[in-house]
């Protein structure tokens, strides 16, 4: 019954999503919140943990705000940080900017990825090093491909062109073309691009992985946001794209996942 529920939600959680994407992250928490994260507290407290946060495509800085305002009214052990990366980049250079960031830690850090933004996580992590990492967190990643990406394609393309314009005029052959539109592209497995094809190949790392995806997401689509390897912990949400990591009930659930069984 409750699944049925979710479902009968999704007119709304996909209002919020319009909504967030127009106005952005709300500034102000009109209300506390109602519940206590008993889970996140043991007997001893955890040391603080860094928490790199990597937007989604067309998305700022800030779409982790409601975290941030989350972690910081309970007081949970958890200092999150921003990555932001450039506008339509190929994923492949945002994930290598990531790396770079990640190297300046001398300690392990964690990181969340919300759509894109997870997959430049997952390819900084399983593609280029993962010895500073110790959790990764994915939330409404299309790890399968989407073909709502069709829609950001012509841009893809005018994108391409330039590029290649620049490598013939400049002559930047170390410029790899590509945009993440294309790159996350995908429909009943074709994904022209290979990008995704490339990354599911991968092996999965000694690092913790948590997928986060919404029974229903208007954006990834007609794919599910599951994401089926060896090791990773798959947690359901309920439905909207933008709403996953906006609702105070999905975020609640993700941390929860996320500081369950820490690893030392």
């Amino acid at each position: 019954m409750a699944r049925y529920l979710d479902i009968l939600q999704e007119p709304l959680a996909l209002a919020e999503d319009i909504y967030y994407h127009l106005t952005g992250p709300p500034r102000k928490l009109k209300r506390k919140l109602k519940e206590v994260l008993r889970d996140f507290y043991k007997s001893e407290r955890p040391a603080e943990r860094v928490l790199i946060a990597c937007h989604g495509w067309g998305q700022r800085g800030d779409a982790f705000e409601k975290f941030y305002k989350v972690i910081k009214e309970e007081d949970l052990p958890i200092r999150l940080e921003r990555f932001e990366y450039r506008f339509g980049q190929d994923i492949r250079i945002s994930a290598e900017q990531l790396s770079k960031k990640i190297k300046e830690y001398s300690r392990p850090v964690d990181l969340i990825g919300h759509s894109e933004g997870g997959l430049v996580v997952r390819y900084a992590v399983q593609a280029i090093d993962s010895e500073n990492v110790d959790t990764v967190i994915t939330v409404a990643t299309p790890h399968n491909g989407t073909a709502i990406a069709a829609l950001a394609l012509p841009l893809a393309v005018i994108k391409k062109s330039a590029e290649q314009l620049m490598r013939i005029v400049f002559g930047r052959h170390d410029y790899r073309l590509g945009s993440a539109a294309w790159q996350m592209f995908g429909l009943n497995g074709w994904k022209p691009d290979g990008f995704l094809d490339y990354l599911n190949s991968l092996p999965i790392p000694d690092v913790r992985f948590i997928n986060a995806y919404p029974i229903l997401d208007e954006l990834v689509w007609p794919h599910s946001g599951r994401w089926e390897a060896e090791g990773v912990e798959n947690i359901e949400l309920g439905p909207g794209h933008v709403r996953a990591i906006m609702s105070e009930k999905e975020i609640k659930k993700i941390l929860s996942a996320y500081l369950k069984n820490v690893r030392p």
